[in-house]
């Protein structure tokens, strides 16, 4: 293990949560917003809850089920889905209905993780950033619908390679809003979160069991969510601070 290596191993999660936590406490804006936000989108849950198109809600600890939820892009979660059979065969107002809640809700939540992050690194939002962030969160949401599996054999692995993605992928959200592309910023995580892996497994682990915890608060489950989007901002922000000098990572402005 180089000596650089050695350093970033010393640095535990829970320094880089307190860290976090406390850039937050200078910054009331960078936790209103995201609430205020994760209010949005528990409005949007409980009106698709009373339309009649079928939703799944999430399966949280009242059901003494327990899982980690936390996503590559810093967003907020609702807690209520629809499958994608259940559209087929809708009248075309009941679709345009569906069309304009799930936009709202993913805006607010798209939003949130943008404004926390443009809060903690210090950037001007632009529209080319928003655009390739709202690209990007757009793209794993698809991704995790088109893969979703429910066979446990095929599960069990595919968890643990998440996990090995979520971690090396973990700063891509913070270096789209500095100003990388999609590719690039991708291209960059891999190489800038080398040596924090045990750092930012830890971080997914408490994080993603706490954000379990919180959406499982009936009817307000999404406003803990968008708490836990601050947090995972803010621990995005100290891991890029900490790597800004390691390697050539000029990031556009």
């Amino acid at each position: 293990m180089s000596e650089q290596s050695a350093e970033r191993s010393r640095i535990g999660f829970l320094r880089v949560l307190m860290q976090a936590i406390h850039g937050l406490r200078d910054d009331k804006m960078a936790v209103l917003v995201p609430m205020a936000a994760g209010a949005v989108v528990a409005a949007v849950d409980h009106l698709r809850r009373g339309d009649p198109i079928p939703v799944t809600d999430y399966v949280g600890v009242r059901e003494l089920r327990f899982a980690i939820s936390l996503d590559v892009p810093v967003t907020i979660t609702g807690t209520t889905t629809t499958q994608l059979n259940a559209v087929g065969g809708l009248r075309a107002q009941w679709v345009a209905w569906l069309f304009v809640l799930q936009l709202a809700g993913f805006l607010a939540s798209v939003g949130a993780g943008l404004f926390v992050l443009s809060r903690v690194r210090a950037r001007p939002l632009t529209n080319r950033t928003a655009g390739r962030y709202v690209v990007f969160a757009f793209l794993v949401s698809l991704l995790s619908v088109l893969f979703e599996i429910r066979s446990v054999w095929i599960v069990i692995p595919l968890f643990v390679i998440g996990m090995f993605v979520f971690v090396r992928l973990f700063l891509v959200s913070g270096l789209i809003v500095d100003g990388a592309t999609i590719v690039e910023a991708i291209q960059k995580s891999w190489r800038r979160t080398r040596g924090y892996g045990r750092t930012i497994l830890a971080i997914f682990i408490v994080l993603g069991l706490c954000h379990h915890l919180l959406l499982s608060v009936p009817l307000v489950g999404p406003v803990g969510s968008g708490l836990i989007v601050s947090i995972h901002g803010g621990s995005i922000g100290v891991i890029l601070e900490r790597t800004a000098h390691s390697g050539t990572e000029n990031t556009r402005q």
